[in-house]
């Protein structure tokens, strides 16, 4: 089967699970997610220099939310970056320490919650983290997102020194998936029952 084909066989299925998780699961999963957070950021980034850089999402589409996270981000203390669709890219728009994100995103593509147009930066600075929302992740880091590849293009663009971890629930973990060239990589994964480095040992083609 061509990886094309596989890949979206792979969104249908995950796509309509996540569409009938619950309410209730969906908050118990986001309150989950705080305390392994925190556990990863002291595994990998205590003695990084602060404040820190960390790229963020505001979950759309029944994704594994970060809201109840950004206070633990912003207290260590970090400047969070959350993405906007700008000209066919991700553009970031800052929320410093002191802020509420709430009070800074508005409705954006899709209803989701992103930066103003008039608050985007021009670039993305080096950052120390990245959030990466996707449909599904395996065991040496490949993502499967929309296909529209704006993450992609986001993460090549990145320092090697960033972090790049994916966030999910626990069943969007697979075993492996269908990966391209052009397909960025996690360093670890993330999800409400703990982070797992990915096994960079493996063979990264499929």
């Amino acid at each position: 089967m061509e990886p094309a084909e596989h890949k979206r066989q792979i969104r249908q299925a995950i796509l309509l699970r996540r569409s009938q998780l619950s309410d209730a699961f969906q908050k118990e999963a986001a309150a989950s997610l705080v305390a392994p957070l925190k556990d990863l950021l002291t595994h990998h980034l205590a003695s990084a220099p602060r404040p820190l850089h960390i790229g963020v999402y505001a979950a759309m589409r029944r994704e594994l939310d970060l809201s109840l996270c950004w206070p633990l981000l912003q207290a260590w203390p970090a400047t969070l970056y959350f993405p906007a669709v700008s000209q066919g890219q991700l553009l970031p728009g800052a929320v410093s320490p002191d802020q509420a994100p709430d009070d800074v995103l508005r409705p954006g593509h899709f209803g989701v919650p992103e930066p103003p147009q008039d608050l985007l930066l021009p670039h993305w600075p080096d950052l120390d983290l990245i959030l990466v929302p996707g449909l599904a992740f395996d065991r040496i880091g490949n993502r499967l997102g929309w296909g529209k590849a704006y993450y992609d293009r986001l993460l090549a663009a990145l320092p090697s020194r960033t972090l790049r971890v994916g966030a999910a629930y626990a069943f969007q973990r697979l075993d492996s998936l269908p990966s391209e060239p052009h397909d960025q990589r996690m360093d670890l994964l993330l999800t409400p029952d703990g982070w797992f480095p990915v096994d960079k040992s493996r063979n990264m083609v499929k």
